[in-house]
């Protein structure tokens, strides 16, 4: 695969402070949406540029990366596997209320969807992803998600009703 030319990184509508405190380091991002009170002050270089955006759609600004570092939030998660390109890594935010997060991020990886990390392991996990990326092709290194079969509902209705 080529080389990594954007990579998004986002947090959701929770703070999640101990993601982007993580990654505040210049092999990172180029590209962040962010809601929390760190303010990343180690990314900024010739090569690398930083855009802090705060609630905005992601749909678009994830079509656009090829690498997405994201909270394991259900709406982001799904518009990465949507994506024909975009590879996650998903950090599961251990603050949050009953740990949801975690049951979907393992499920995901263990089916091949996403990679899977924690703010303490992402710095190993995106190095290890990028490597990855270098050195395969994108079928090798995801699963891909199975694509929208539009109007399954109403044509389900149709065969029993007609």
């Amino acid at each position: 695969m080529e080389k990594i030319k954007r990579c998004l990184i986002a947090v959701g509508s929770t703070n999640f402070d101990e993601l982007i405190s993580a990654i505040d380091n210049k092999q990172f991002i180029q590209q962040q949406n962010y809601r929390g009170e760190y303010v990343p002050s180690r990314l900024q270089s010739e090569k690398i540029k930083v855009q802090i955006e705060k609630f905005i759609v992601l749909d678009t600004l994830i079509y656009e990366s090829d690498l997405v570092i994201s909270h394991c939030g259900a709406g982001i998660l799904l518009e990465c596997l949507r994506s024909d390109h975009a590879i996650c890594i998903a950090v599961v935010n251990n603050t949050l209320m009953h740990n949801h997060q975690t049951e979907l991020a393992d499920q995901l990886s263990k089916e091949g969807y996403i990679f899977q990390a924690t703010p303490q392991t992402i710095a190993d996990k995106t190095k290890e992803v990028i490597e990855i990326i270098r050195n395969s092709t994108l079928k090798d290194i995801i699963k891909q998600y199975p694509k929208v079969q539009e109007n399954l509902i109403v044509n389900l209705i149709d065969e029993i009703l007609f």
